[in-house]
């Protein structure tokens, strides 16, 4: 197998989530330019907006000059987006963001141009008692200031892509190797990324790069996802791997139906259960053309829409569960519940969709699928050991590791500017050298 040239890089991020993305826009923003390897084949990591069938996929007003490695079968990517997105898409990962705490995702939601609505909570909230018994229902169960986004929150990781250069993200493109290479003339790190396929004779892919960010689940760094060269302190695999990776041990399902049948009965969507297999179930109904506030500088373009509706609900069951009992009969089950909870005589849903995050290896580590802890994880920020790695040349990003709001889109952006702020502090001190 052969090695092509390494190109040189004054800064490598291994990720296209939300933290990878606005770290690059924020590099960009201060003239440092930077690159993106993605190992799946669309960017957004744990953002992930769907489209019913019926609807037209984006199209491309840009030509895409990026060759097949980085094309992603329908996801927008800065060289195929359309920023008239469609309005009707369901979350399958996070769908929320609270404008009274999560100042950064306020801000750049609205130098996006996005439209926004409040999370529907108008009537009772819902409570499923089993199968065996009615459910019960309460007038103000579920009140908070949490809003959506017109087309999902694909809009928001679309819309920072669409502001980076066009050959800053390669999709498809999994690093395998790290090393940190020492000289009398400078410092740099060493990326090698997997082959595309088994074919011994293509070349190997490799780059230099001044700085290299991790903007990946701890716990997939801890268990060596990446070989590593020198190998991390064994302090720090330990700081790594305790830190639970956000939304892996869930499973989200969406059932999406003609019309809100639940409003209509004087229900929010909002519930929760007992039994299962939804714990947790909330209104999942897009936003409708009615709903949009367009101004003269919004991206959103008015068109027809379905009115459609939609619930969703994050699953009770653990993965171990989820795996036995398997998708279909998932499906099943949790068609059973939506009836029982919202009404006897609900119509079938037209679409579901259902997520296992535990299965997406992106994702999950063998940790946050045995482990399957609920609630919340108490994040707190970058490990003291993470700092000052081979020279200050390799750092982690993402919402596990933010200073504040860890777990949130909001942490994924603070964690973004962190970063940014130690770089730009290790380059002034070396006075920015390339490799």
């Amino acid at each position: 197998m052969q090695t092509s040239t390494p190109l040189v890089l004054p800064v490598a991020i291994i990720g296209a989530g939300v933290s990878g993305l606005y770290t690059a826009l924020l590099l960009q923003q201060r003239g440092i330019k930077s690159v993106i390897f993605e190992a799946r084949p669309r960017i957004g990591g744990r953002v992930v907006s769907v489209n019913l069938p019926s609807n037209p996929k984006p199209t491309s007003k840009r030509n895409n000059k990026r060759g097949d490695e980085e094309k992603s079968g329908g996801e927008a990517t800065p060289a195929n987006l359309d920023l008239s997105f469609e309005l009707e898409r369901y979350d399958l990962g996070p769908s929320w963001f609270w404008p009274s705490s999560h100042y950064r995702m306020s801000a750049l939601v609205k130098s996006l141009r996005l439209p926004t609505f409040p999370q529907y909570q108008k009537g009772a909230y819902t409570v499923d008692m089993g199968p065996n018994s009615p459910p019960m229902h309460y007038s103000g169960g579920f009140e908070s200031d949490s809003m959506r986004v017109g087309g999902g929150m694909r809009s928001v990781v679309d819309g920072i892509a669409s502001q980076l250069a066009s050959d800053s993200i390669h999709l498809r493109s999994p690093v395998s190797a790290l090393k940190f290479v020492k000289n009398s003339e400078n410092n740099y790190v060493l990326i090698r990324l997997a082959p595309k396929s088994d074919d011994k004779q293509e070349a190997i892919r490799e780059f230099k790069a001044g700085h290299v960010i991790f903007a990946m689940p701890p716990r997939l760094i801890a268990e060596g996802s990446v070989e590593l060269s020198p190998k991390l302190p064994k302090n720090l695999r330990e700081e790594l791997e305790s830190i639970p990776t956000w939304m892996a041990p869930h499973g989200k399902f969406v059932a999406v139906y003609d019309n809100p049948f639940w409003r209509e009965r004087g229900l929010s969507g909002s519930g929760s259960s007992r039994t299962g297999p939804l714990g947790e179930l909330h209104d999942a109904t897009p936003m409708h053309e009615k709903d949009v506030k367009l101004t003269e500088k919004s991206n959103s373009k008015k068109k027809k829409l379905n009115n459609n509706a939609a619930i969703f609900g994050f699953m009770a069951l653990g993965p171990s569960q989820r795996k036995k009992l398997g998708p279909e009969k998932i499906k099943e089950l949790t068609r059973a519940q939506l009836k029982r909870m919202f009404s006897p005589n609900a119509p079938h849903p037209t679409h579901v969709f259902f997520k296992d995050w535990a299965l997406d290896p992106y994702t999950a580590s063998k940790l946050d699928v045995s482990e399957s802890k609920g609630g919340h994880p108490d994040y707190r920020g970058l490990p003291r050991h993470a700092e000052g790695l081979w020279n200050g040349r390799l750092h982690f990003a993402g919402t596990e590791v933010a200073p504040v709001h860890g777990g949130f889109l909001e942490g994924a952006l603070s964690s973004a500017e962190a970063v940014v702020e130690r770089i730009e502090a290790v380059m002034e001190t070396e006075g920015d050298q390339a490799p």
